[in-house]
Protein backbone atom coordinates (compact mmCIF):
# COMPACT_ATOMS: atom_id res chain seq x y z
CA UNK A 1 0.00 0.00 0.00
CA UNK A 2 1.07 3.36 -0.74
CA UNK A 3 1.78 5.91 2.10
CA UNK A 4 3.01 9.41 2.26
CA UNK A 5 4.08 11.76 5.01
CA UNK A 6 3.80 15.46 5.76
CA UNK A 7 4.16 18.00 8.51
CA UNK A 8 1.75 19.68 9.64
CA UNK A 9 -0.12 19.90 13.42
CA UNK A 10 0.70 22.70 15.63
CA UNK A 11 2.35 21.99 19.05
CA UNK A 12 2.84 25.61 21.17
CA UNK A 13 3.83 28.15 18.42
CA UNK A 14 5.71 26.08 16.00
CA UNK A 15 4.91 23.05 13.83
CA UNK A 16 6.21 19.92 15.60
CA UNK A 17 4.69 16.70 14.42
CA UNK A 18 4.43 14.81 11.43
CA UNK A 19 1.46 13.02 9.61
CA UNK A 20 1.48 9.44 7.66
CA UNK A 21 -1.17 9.00 5.44
CA UNK A 22 -2.35 5.55 3.40
CA UNK A 23 -3.85 4.91 0.54
CA UNK A 24 -6.42 2.69 -0.40
CA UNK A 25 -7.95 2.72 -4.13
CA UNK A 26 -7.79 6.43 -5.39
CA UNK A 27 -8.37 7.69 -0.96
CA UNK A 28 -5.79 8.77 1.04
CA UNK A 29 -6.76 8.78 4.72
CA UNK A 30 -4.59 9.54 7.88
CA UNK A 31 -2.59 6.52 9.21
CA UNK A 32 -2.93 6.55 13.37
CA UNK A 33 -2.26 9.47 15.51
CA UNK A 34 0.44 12.49 14.13
CA UNK A 35 4.19 11.42 15.11
CA UNK A 36 5.64 13.48 17.60
CA UNK A 37 8.91 13.84 19.52
CA UNK A 38 8.49 12.55 23.42
CA UNK A 39 11.65 13.98 24.03
CA UNK A 40 11.16 17.26 22.08
CA UNK A 41 9.78 20.76 23.18
CA UNK A 42 8.59 23.55 21.73
CA UNK A 43 10.88 25.64 19.33
CA UNK A 44 12.85 22.41 17.84
CA UNK A 45 10.82 22.54 14.78
CA UNK A 46 10.28 18.85 15.10
CA UNK A 47 8.32 18.12 10.91
CA UNK A 48 10.43 20.36 9.57
CA UNK A 49 11.98 18.24 7.17
CA UNK A 50 10.95 14.26 6.72
CA UNK A 51 11.23 11.53 4.78
CA UNK A 52 9.67 8.38 3.66
CA UNK A 53 10.83 4.85 2.87
CA UNK A 54 8.44 1.56 2.83
CA UNK A 55 8.43 1.21 6.48
CA UNK A 56 10.11 3.57 7.40
CA UNK A 57 9.88 7.17 8.24
CA UNK A 58 12.57 10.28 8.79
CA UNK A 59 11.43 13.35 10.51
CA UNK A 60 13.87 16.17 11.51
CA UNK A 61 14.05 18.79 14.14
CA UNK A 62 16.40 21.47 13.34
CA UNK A 63 16.35 23.63 16.13
CA UNK A 64 17.20 21.00 18.84
CA UNK A 65 19.62 21.44 20.87
CA UNK A 66 20.65 25.03 20.37
CA UNK A 67 20.29 24.35 16.38
CA UNK A 68 22.77 21.58 16.44
CA UNK A 69 19.72 19.27 15.16
CA UNK A 70 18.96 15.71 15.09
CA UNK A 71 16.27 13.47 13.13
CA UNK A 72 14.28 10.95 14.60
CA UNK A 73 13.65 7.24 12.95
CA UNK A 74 9.73 5.78 13.06
CA UNK A 75 9.38 2.13 11.76
CA UNK A 76 5.82 0.79 11.25
CA UNK A 77 4.51 -2.70 12.17
CA UNK A 78 1.00 -2.88 10.80
CA UNK A 79 -0.94 0.55 11.30
CA UNK A 80 1.37 1.88 14.21
CA UNK A 81 4.03 3.83 14.05
CA UNK A 82 6.71 3.80 16.90
CA UNK A 83 10.11 5.51 17.44
CA UNK A 84 13.07 3.22 16.27
CA UNK A 85 16.21 6.31 17.47
CA UNK A 86 17.11 9.47 16.43
CA UNK A 87 20.26 10.68 14.60
CA UNK A 88 22.68 13.04 15.36
CA UNK A 89 25.61 14.39 13.37
CA UNK A 90 28.88 13.15 15.46
CA UNK A 91 30.68 16.67 15.42
CA UNK A 92 27.37 18.58 16.24
CA UNK A 93 27.49 21.69 16.43
CA UNK A 94 25.36 24.99 17.43
CA UNK A 95 23.65 26.07 14.55
CA UNK A 96 24.41 23.45 12.41
CA UNK A 97 20.68 22.71 11.22
CA UNK A 98 21.24 19.29 11.08
CA UNK A 99 18.18 18.00 9.41
CA UNK A 100 18.12 20.87 6.66
CA UNK A 101 17.17 18.03 4.50
CA UNK A 102 16.77 14.15 4.64
CA UNK A 103 16.12 11.74 2.06
CA UNK A 104 16.29 8.19 3.01
CA UNK A 105 16.36 4.55 0.47
CA UNK A 106 16.32 0.98 2.08
CA UNK A 107 18.44 1.36 4.77
CA UNK A 108 20.42 4.67 3.62
CA UNK A 109 19.76 8.27 4.90
CA UNK A 110 21.48 11.49 4.47
CA UNK A 111 20.92 14.04 6.34
CA UNK A 112 21.92 18.18 5.09
CA UNK A 113 23.66 20.37 7.68
CA UNK A 114 23.67 23.61 5.82
CA UNK A 115 25.13 25.61 9.21
CA UNK A 116 28.40 23.27 9.47
CA UNK A 117 31.26 25.35 8.99
CA UNK A 118 34.21 23.28 7.62
CA UNK A 119 34.94 25.47 5.01
CA UNK A 120 33.41 28.70 6.15
CA UNK A 121 30.63 30.04 7.92
CA UNK A 122 27.29 28.07 6.59
CA UNK A 123 29.42 26.16 3.99
CA UNK A 124 27.00 23.30 4.65
CA UNK A 125 27.75 19.22 5.00
CA UNK A 126 25.46 16.16 4.60
CA UNK A 127 25.76 12.86 6.51
CA UNK A 128 25.62 9.43 4.85
CA UNK A 129 23.98 6.63 7.72
CA UNK A 130 23.73 2.92 7.01
CA UNK A 131 21.17 0.62 9.53
CA UNK A 132 22.19 -2.66 10.65
CA UNK A 133 19.54 -4.68 12.18
CA UNK A 134 17.91 -1.45 14.12
CA UNK A 135 20.77 0.10 14.77
CA UNK A 136 22.00 3.41 12.49
CA UNK A 137 25.40 4.40 12.62
CA UNK A 138 27.13 7.36 10.83
CA UNK A 139 29.04 5.84 7.60
CA UNK A 140 30.77 9.56 5.94
CA UNK A 141 30.40 13.28 6.53
CA UNK A 142 30.30 14.90 3.02
CA UNK A 143 31.57 18.46 2.58
CA UNK A 144 33.01 19.69 -1.16
CA UNK A 145 36.22 20.37 -1.39
CA UNK A 146 35.07 23.48 -3.27
CA UNK A 147 33.18 24.69 -0.47
CA UNK A 148 33.22 28.47 0.87
CA UNK A 149 30.77 29.74 3.39
CA UNK A 150 27.18 30.59 2.80
CA UNK A 151 27.12 27.63 0.18
CA UNK A 152 24.38 26.21 2.52
CA UNK A 153 25.14 22.35 1.23
CA UNK A 154 23.14 19.95 2.48
CA UNK A 155 20.24 22.29 1.48
CA UNK A 156 18.33 19.57 -0.13
CA UNK A 157 18.67 15.56 -0.83
CA UNK A 158 17.34 12.73 -2.06
CA UNK A 159 18.37 9.03 -2.80
CA UNK A 160 17.86 6.65 -5.36
CA UNK A 161 19.77 3.26 -6.29
CA UNK A 162 23.70 4.30 -6.04
CA UNK A 163 23.20 7.75 -6.27
CA UNK A 164 22.58 10.23 -3.60
CA UNK A 165 21.82 14.00 -4.83
CA UNK A 166 22.62 17.16 -2.49
CA UNK A 167 21.74 20.92 -3.20
CA UNK A 168 24.03 23.86 -2.37
CA UNK A 169 21.75 26.93 -2.93
CA UNK A 170 24.21 29.48 -1.86
CA UNK A 171 26.50 28.47 -4.26
CA UNK A 172 28.29 30.82 -6.21
CA UNK A 173 26.77 34.21 -4.71
CA UNK A 174 23.51 32.56 -4.64
CA UNK A 175 23.28 30.93 -8.07
CA UNK A 176 22.83 27.30 -6.37
CA UNK A 177 24.33 24.11 -7.76
CA UNK A 178 23.69 20.23 -6.65
CA UNK A 179 26.44 17.47 -6.06
CA UNK A 180 26.12 14.05 -7.19
CA UNK A 181 27.54 10.87 -5.02
CA UNK A 182 27.86 7.58 -3.92
CA UNK A 183 24.83 6.65 -1.40
CA UNK A 184 27.24 3.79 -0.03
CA UNK A 185 30.57 5.36 0.41
CA UNK A 186 30.09 9.07 -0.31
CA UNK A 187 32.56 9.40 -3.30
CA UNK A 188 31.90 11.90 -5.72
CA UNK A 189 30.12 10.58 -8.87
CA UNK A 190 29.65 13.02 -11.61
CA UNK A 191 30.56 15.87 -9.01
CA UNK A 192 29.45 19.21 -9.38
CA UNK A 193 26.50 20.21 -11.89
CA UNK A 194 25.36 23.68 -12.05
CA UNK A 195 22.35 25.17 -14.49
CA UNK A 196 23.20 25.77 -17.70
CA UNK A 197 21.55 29.44 -17.92
CA UNK A 198 21.92 29.89 -13.93
CA UNK A 199 23.01 33.31 -12.22
CA UNK A 200 23.72 34.83 -9.00
CA UNK A 201 20.36 34.21 -7.00
CA UNK A 202 18.17 31.80 -8.33
CA UNK A 203 19.00 29.16 -5.76
CA UNK A 204 19.40 25.99 -7.82
CA UNK A 205 19.46 22.97 -6.20
CA UNK A 206 16.56 24.41 -3.48
CA UNK A 207 14.66 21.21 -4.18
CA UNK A 208 15.97 17.92 -5.65
CA UNK A 209 15.00 14.34 -6.61
CA UNK A 210 16.34 11.42 -8.07
CA UNK A 211 14.24 8.01 -9.26
CA UNK A 212 16.05 5.53 -11.09
CA UNK A 213 18.12 7.24 -14.34
CA UNK A 214 15.94 10.51 -13.92
CA UNK A 215 17.25 13.65 -12.33
CA UNK A 216 15.30 16.91 -11.44
CA UNK A 217 16.12 20.02 -9.78
CA UNK A 218 14.50 23.33 -8.93
CA UNK A 219 15.50 26.99 -9.10
CA UNK A 220 12.66 28.56 -7.57
CA UNK A 221 14.32 32.25 -8.15
CA UNK A 222 14.78 31.86 -11.75
CA UNK A 223 13.27 35.19 -13.76
CA UNK A 224 13.39 33.54 -16.84
CA UNK A 225 9.26 34.04 -17.29
CA UNK A 226 9.11 36.84 -15.13
CA UNK A 227 10.86 37.85 -11.42
CA UNK A 228 11.45 34.81 -9.37
CA UNK A 229 9.14 32.98 -11.29
CA UNK A 230 11.39 29.98 -10.50
CA UNK A 231 12.17 26.39 -12.89
CA UNK A 232 12.92 23.16 -12.64
CA UNK A 233 15.23 21.27 -14.86
CA UNK A 234 15.06 17.58 -16.00
CA UNK A 235 18.37 15.30 -16.33
CA UNK A 236 18.89 11.73 -17.28
CA UNK A 237 21.61 10.40 -15.67
CA UNK A 238 22.21 7.35 -17.44
CA UNK A 239 26.32 7.99 -18.69
CA UNK A 240 28.27 4.97 -16.79
CA UNK A 241 30.57 5.54 -13.68
CA UNK A 242 33.52 4.01 -12.83
CA UNK A 243 33.18 3.04 -9.49
CA UNK A 244 35.52 1.02 -7.39
CA UNK A 245 35.95 -1.74 -10.73
CA UNK A 246 37.11 -5.17 -9.64
CA UNK A 247 38.61 -7.63 -12.19
CA UNK A 248 36.46 -10.87 -12.44
CA UNK A 249 38.25 -13.80 -14.41
CA UNK A 250 38.37 -17.93 -13.77
CA UNK A 251 40.68 -20.11 -15.54
CA UNK A 252 38.77 -20.52 -18.55
CA UNK A 253 35.44 -18.96 -19.71
CA UNK A 254 33.03 -21.20 -17.92
CA UNK A 255 34.63 -20.69 -14.30
CA UNK A 256 34.32 -16.74 -15.12
CA UNK A 257 31.10 -17.27 -15.32
CA UNK A 258 31.00 -18.99 -12.05
CA UNK A 259 33.25 -16.50 -10.40
CA UNK A 260 30.48 -13.65 -11.65
CA UNK A 261 27.78 -15.89 -10.16
CA UNK A 262 29.07 -15.98 -7.04
CA UNK A 263 30.01 -12.53 -6.92
CA UNK A 264 26.04 -11.58 -8.01
CA UNK A 265 24.46 -14.14 -5.80
CA UNK A 266 25.86 -14.49 -2.39
CA UNK A 267 23.67 -16.72 -1.01
CA UNK A 268 23.31 -18.67 -4.04
CA UNK A 269 20.90 -19.17 -7.04
CA UNK A 270 17.26 -20.30 -6.01
CA UNK A 271 16.94 -22.46 -9.60
CA UNK A 272 18.19 -25.13 -10.93
CA UNK A 273 19.24 -25.28 -14.79
CA UNK A 274 20.39 -27.96 -16.60
CA UNK A 275 22.84 -27.48 -19.51
CA UNK A 276 24.66 -29.26 -22.53
CA UNK A 277 28.33 -29.10 -23.15
CA UNK A 278 27.46 -29.51 -27.01
CA UNK A 279 25.61 -26.11 -26.94
CA UNK A 280 28.27 -24.22 -24.83
CA UNK A 281 26.67 -20.37 -25.17
CA UNK A 282 23.43 -22.42 -23.06
CA UNK A 283 26.22 -24.30 -20.66
CA UNK A 284 28.20 -20.77 -20.01
CA UNK A 285 24.91 -19.40 -19.01
CA UNK A 286 24.13 -22.21 -17.30
CA UNK A 287 26.85 -22.37 -14.99
CA UNK A 288 26.86 -18.91 -14.20
CA UNK A 289 23.38 -19.26 -12.61
CA UNK A 290 24.36 -22.76 -11.03
CA UNK A 291 27.43 -21.34 -9.55
CA UNK A 292 29.41 -24.91 -10.78
CA UNK A 293 31.58 -25.70 -13.67
CA UNK A 294 29.73 -29.42 -13.28
CA UNK A 295 26.64 -28.44 -14.94
CA UNK A 296 28.69 -29.63 -18.32
CA UNK A 297 26.94 -32.64 -19.40
CA UNK A 298 26.18 -34.93 -22.19
CA UNK A 299 22.95 -34.47 -23.97
CA UNK A 300 20.51 -36.91 -21.81
CA UNK A 301 22.55 -36.90 -18.88
CA UNK A 302 22.75 -35.06 -15.96
CA UNK A 303 25.89 -34.51 -14.39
Amino acid sequence: RPYAISSGATHGAWNESAYVFARSGGVWTQQGAPLTDPDGGPGEMFGNNVALYRDTALVSAIYDDSGRGSVVVFTRTGTTWSRQGRLVASDRAVNDYFGSSVALYRDTAIVGAVGDDDHGDASGAAYLFSRTGPVWTQAQKIAPADGAAGDSFGASASISGEMAIVGATGDDSGAGAVYIVSRMTGTWLYGRMVATDGDGSDHYGNAVAVCGGTMIVGSPFDDDVAGNSGAVYLYLTEPPVAMGLERVAGTNRYLTAVQCSKDAFLAGAAAVVLATGENWPDALGGSALAGAQSMMGSTGAAP
